[in-house]
């Protein structure tokens, strides 16, 4: 099971972070032990991961272009859990 699809906005000069909290997803005593992002149309910087979280840098963009984050962790007993973002390149509408 993956997680929803989080939508977010995302202006084509800024650098941000976009993470996820698995906490809800893990089982008692299970820890993240490696993630793998993957980015399409946008530009990845940089990734990280902790026991329980999953977070990437990105920049770049195209406006008015939807661009994707999708990540893969592996669990400590071996699960494979997958979930990641939509980011609506732009400026938010007020």
């Amino acid at each position: 099971m993956s997680f929803p699809r989080l939508t977010a906005w995302k202006a084509p000069g800024e650098v941000d972070d976009f993470g996820i909290d698995w906490s809800d997803r893990l089982q008692v005593g299970e820890t993240i032990a490696s993630a793998t992002v993957a980015v399409g149309g946008v530009s990845l910087d940089d990734s990280d991961h902790t026991s329980t979280t999953t977070v990437a840098r990105v920049s770049g963009g195209n406006p008015i272009q939807t661009a994707t984050i999708d990540f893969a962790v592996t669990t400590s007993t071996g699960r494979i859990l997958d979930g990641g973002y939509s980011l609506i390149i732009g400026t938010p509408p007020p």
